[in-house]
């Protein structure tokens, strides 16, 4: 095979097709409403490529199993970058396992008609290498400089864990004591992906299973800006945790990725370079909480007092970008103990931007508000959320403070049997 370029080596097929959820239908009636569910874990879910963006005439490497992946990963440099295709048919077992991705394009075969390879792990708990270091641990697979993810499967040790259909990955917190707790949430901990690095790009994957996240993004100390595009990432449940995607540091972009079964689909740190632009992405019917959050930093970290800080106590990201995106939730599903019932926003920013926040031309279930909606959730149940704002910070006629709202529809009517009233 030829030489590989860096921009070559990263880039989409050209005019790569996309398609809408498998048996979905994504334009909207005159009614307002959408017809169809929504399909998770199956051939040509989460916004599948029509073809695969690799295939396997562009590899430099072919793996079935876990001692060739990593033995292959072993051979990637700046200098020669390597690209590995996985047949569709394998199953790469990564239980015990966790690999370094770098200079390196990991691709299967998964589309609109086929589900590309699967690589999964078993490992869970405090004694897993995905959770060694806390919150700052690398995923099984963790994308550092040049790399690239695309066309196979992801799971985790939790996927299929809960018995409900819509939640199979909801693991919902025992009574006792917090150091009781605590021990339990060890216990369950895993991460499937970490972004450490750039350039990557997470594409065409669908990721499921990780009660911790599916994907990080960043350290406490360094940021990361990854692309994640076409993707299904659901059933990442462990109440207290649970995210989708979860940044510490960094701008990743998320385009077109269907989220399901999660605590938070996409949540943010709470330090002022912690951002995310979230376009065209369907948020399912089976959420524990908000879909779209970013912590105060308070929530995290003691901060500092002064308003201009990245590490203000009070701060609640950086720049946040919501569009066009569609919000099917608009309660904290039925048969999750922690809140169960209960209503939830979709958007909650846990304080004040460093920049701004925007959120246009998105599609709620949830009915418009009228008057001051500033709460957290509960009581008027807002399709968007934000507090604490100390005082000294300006707010606008509705309380919201740095925030951009426009072109947005209200009381949009899903065909979905949880996570909707």
């Amino acid at each position: 095979m030829a030489a590989v370029s860096r921009r070559g080596f990263l880039s989409s097929a050209a005019g790569a097709a996309v398609v809408g959820l498998a048996g979905c239908t994504v334009e909207y009636n005159g009614s307002g409403g959408r017809g169809g569910g929504i399909a998770t874990g199956t051939t040509g879910s989460g916004f599948a490529y029509d073809e695969p963006a690799v295939t396997e005439a562009d590899a430099t490497h072919t793996a079935r199993s876990a001692d060739e992946l990593l033995a292959a990963l072993d051979e990637a440099s700046e200098q020669s970058p390597v690209v590995i295709w996985l047949p569709g048919d394998a199953a790469i077992d990564m239980t015990g396992r966790d690999a370094v991705v770098e200079h390196a394009v990991i691709a299967s075969n998964r589309s609109k008609d086929n589900l590309g390879a699967i690589v999964y792990s078993d490992t869970q708990g405090k004694n897993s290498t995905a959770y060694l270091g806390g919150s700052e641990a690398d995923g099984v697979l963790d994308c550092r400089t040049n790399a690239r993810l695309t066309g196979f499967r992801h799971r985790g040790p939790t996927s299929n864990v809960y018995k409900n259909e819509w939640y199979s990955g909801y693991i919902p917190m025992p009574s006792g004591d917090s150091s009781a707790r605590d021990a339990f949430y060890a216990s369950q901990h895993a991460r499937g992906i970490s972004c450490t690095g750039d350039p990557v790009q997470i594409d065409n994957m669908d990721i499921f299973g990780w009660p911790t996240q599916g994907v990080t993004v960043g350290l406490r100390e360094k940021e990361a800006n990854p692309q994640i595009n076409n993707c299904s990432i659901t059933q990442c449940g462990l109440t207290s945790a649970g995210y989708g995607v979860e940044v510490f540091r960094g701008h990743p972009t998320v385009y077109q990725v269907y989220f399901n079964g999660t605590r938070h689909a996409v949540a943010g740190f709470g330090y002022g370079n912690c951002s995310y632009s979230v376009i065209e992405c369907e948020f399912g019917p089976a959420n524990s909480l908000f879909q779209v959050d970013q912590h105060g930093l308070y929530e995290n970290t003691s901060g500092s007092s002064s308003k201009d800080d990245l590490n203000y106590r009070y701060r609640a990201g950086g720049t946040m970008e919501i569009l066009r995106c569609t919000f099917t939730s608009t309660h904290v599903v039925e048969f999750a103990n922690f809140q169960g019932g209960e209503k939830t926003p979709a958007i909650v920013i846990g304080g004040v931007p460093m920049d701004r926040v925007v959120v246009r031309g998105n599609q709620f279930s949830h009915p418009p508000v009228t008057g001051n909606p500033k709460t957290q959730g509960g009581g008027s149940n807002p399709p968007i959320a934000q507090g604490p704002i100390p005082p000294g910070h300006e707010e606008d006629d509705k309380g919201f403070c740095r925030f951009e709202i426009a072109d947005n529809q209200y009381g949009m009517s899903f065909d979905f049997p949880v996570g909707t009233g």
